[in-house]
């Protein structure tokens, strides 16, 4: 498993409208993680990672500095093209990077404090996210990237333990109503989970574009929270302005990533004790 990963395997599709350039899976300088399964006696998390750029590797100072985590030795990624699990590290494989040189992945700073608090004593992120996809292509054709993560987790016979999902700056953007954001996901949701996947989601409040807020968006998460299988997520949408985003006021900078993860973690450890 060494090179760009191949998309020629019973698992894996070309997604329409979307280049497999568009995500990062060049493995060339990556290490293959020995256990490529559960460990016994090791308590273990597997969670998907959807979504659009603030899910990718879009988030901290635009110096292409990796973060550097206390428990880099605990956290793994599963990459969606070939199923490897490998050590994680900044950029994460499987999702897209930003062309701004900030390629931070906020989740993997959520893994490492997840462990630190003591939830788990090892996290396998399986990150999908494609940046700058609205919630009408999750439903539409991306959603597919949720059901292969899981039959790659289940082929190395691990179960999947939790869906984030962190998108909705998009539909900012295009004006998308409530009600047609929550239909979306929710259709999105019921999709996925007819295809075999029994994982519960958690969806965050975000909807921070370009400076604002948007209501509608928020209001079409919210809705979402009322559905079974759905744990209310995070509220980035507190993490504003120039303190915690890049100069393009969406993108997080590294104290947005830092306050975006330890937000993810909080919900998660209450979630899912």
């Amino acid at each position: 498993m060494s090179g760009y990963a191949t998309l020629q395997d019973p698992f894996v599709y070309v997604t329409p409208g979307f280049d497999a350039d568009r995500w990062n899976r060049d493995t060339r300088s990556r290490t293959i993680r020995a256990a490529q399964g559960y460990t016994a006696g090791e308590t273990t998390a597997v969670l998907i990672v959807a979504g659009q750029s603030l899910a990718a590797n879009t988030s901290g100072d635009q110096d292409n500095v990796p973060y550097a985590p206390t428990n880099g030795s605990k956290i793994d990624m599963m990459l969606l093209d070939d199923g490897g699990i490998y050590v994680a590290n900044d950029p994460l494989l499987g999702c897209e990077n930003s062309s701004q040189g900030n390629v931070q992945n906020q989740f993997f700073r959520m893994a490492d404090k997840l462990i630190t608090a003591g939830w788990r004593q090892r996290i396998i992120l399986i990150p999908i996210a494609i940046g700058a996809t609205s919630s009408a292509n999750w439903e539409s054709t991306l959603w597919q990237r949720v059901v292969i993560a899981n039959e790659r987790a289940k082929a190395k016979g691990l179960n999947v333990d939790l869906v984030t999902w962190q998108q909705g700056e998009s539909d900012s953007l295009l004006g998308v109503t409530a009600s047609a954001y929550t239909a979306n996901v929710s259709s999105m949701i019921n999709k996925v989970a007819a295809s075999g996947v029994a994982a519960p989601w958690m969806v965050a409040k975000g909807s921070y574009a370009s400076g604002s807020v948007y209501p509608a968006i928020q209001n079409g998460q919210i809705a979402l929270w009322d559905l079974p299988n759905v744990f209310q997520g995070p509220d980035t949408d507190t993490l504003t302005g120039a303190t915690n985003r890049i100069g393009d006021l969406t993108h997080l900078n590294a104290t947005g990533a830092n306050g975006a993860s330890g937000l993810w973690r909080d919900k998660i450890q209450a979630a899912l004790p």
